[in-house]
């Protein structure tokens, strides 16, 4: 429920704001961090999967191609610990506390991105409610002045890292909803 959902945002937020101060740029060198390869890497490959979907979805090719233009905006310091799936479903709650599971996919990267995993697919009311919380919780002075567009670009990635992950998760019927969304994105930072 959404006091679930902002209990969540609120850990998390806590948790990034934790881990800013313990990363530089030599420690912890068994985490993987994300640079300019690896989310190309999902785009090309959500494009390669997506080979029949092209016709359906004429916006795609150019729309993985430009998705370089708004990489910048995922690269910005700073770069922290992320969970990497901070999904409700890797996400348990007992008694008051929120416990976080499946660490698998933890790496450095954009903050942002665990906040998109979040709250995707959740009502709009809901997700702003879990950016405030994790906002207050992140940065108790203010939030960062780009914390809305890191927040999009976050979205770009976490589309394009579920549609470049496998074919069959690309050609799926339940993947609509991200081509869907990418298209959003796509027109709002017209690259498309």
């Amino acid at each position: 429920d959404r006091t679930l959902m902002q209990a969540a945002a609120g850990w998390l937020g806590r948790f990034h704001r934790a881990n800013a101060s313990r990363l530089s740029p030599a420690s912890m060198p068994f985490l993987k961090r994300h640079d300019a390869e690896y989310y190309l890497g999902w785009a090309e490959r959500t494009s390669l999967f997506a080979d029949r979907l092209h016709q359906r979805f004429p916006w795609l090719a150019t729309l993985c191609q430009r998705f370089e233009e708004v990489l910048d905006t995922l690269l910005e310091p700073p770069a922290i610990i992320i969970h990497g799936e901070y999904y409700p479903g890797n996400i348990l709650f007992r008694q008051g506390t929120i416990y976080p599971v499946d660490w698998e996919s933890t790496a450095v990267a954009m903050a942002e991105i665990d906040l998109a995993s979040l709250i995707e697919d959740w009502p709009a009311e809901t997700a702003r409610l879990c950016k405030v919380e994790y906002q207050a919780a992140r940065w108790p002075k203010g939030p960062l002045a780009d914390f809305e567009r890191r927040c999009d670009v976050s979205q770009f990635y976490w589309n394009f890292r579920w549609l470049g992950d496998r074919p069959d998760w690309t050609r799926h019927e339940k993947a609509l909803k991200r081509f869907e969304r990418l298209r959003s994105l796509g027109e709002r930072f017209e690259l498309i």
